[in-house]
């Protein structure tokens, strides 16, 4: 896989409840959105933790995901009267084999570059990692340069 690139990623907030994913996904796929890759949690507290969870009533879930199109899912949220927000978010495509993601957490690690949260999709051999970092645009530079140094090195 070659290229990595900065994506928009929403950030859907739902009532935690059977079928309130199911009902989100199924608007998206009526309209044709592809999702690249997503990760959704509950909480069953609201603990003050600073971060997105403080958001969250009880009894509310989010899920974060991204898409092939992204302006129609705003549109989508929008329309539907959808909690959401959106940002950046690093897309960086992986092959699947052991430290693949240890590569990219050390070259964010030796920038002095944060990261936030990430989650994974893809197939057998390959797939991407997504990233919430600190600095997006500094993290994509970091990143193409070492990654770059490091496939070089392997060959």
């Amino acid at each position: 896989m070659n290229g990595f690139r900065i994506l928009q990623e929403f950030t859907v907030i739902l009532e935690d409840r059977p079928g309130a994913v199911a009902d989100m996904l199924d608007a998206l796929t009526g309209r044709g959105i592809n999702i690249l890759g997503i990760v959704g949690h509950a909480e069953e507290e609201n603990p003050s933790t600073g971060s997105v969870a403080d958001v969250l009533e009880p009894r509310e879930g989010l899920v974060r995901f991204t898409v092939d199109e992204v302006h129609e899912t705003a549109t989508l949220l929008e329309n539907g009267d959808f909690r959401f927000f959106q940002g950046p978010i690093l897309a960086i495509p992986l092959m699947n084999h052991p430290g693949a993601a240890a590569v990219v957490a050390r070259i964010l690690a030796e920038a002095q570059i944060n990261v936030l949260y990430m989650y994974g999709g893809g197939a057998a051999n390959e797939g991407y990692m997504f990233l919430r970092v600190s600095n997006p645009d500094q993290a994509s530079d970091v990143l193409h340069a070492g990654l770059t140094a490091e496939s070089d090195a392997q060959t």
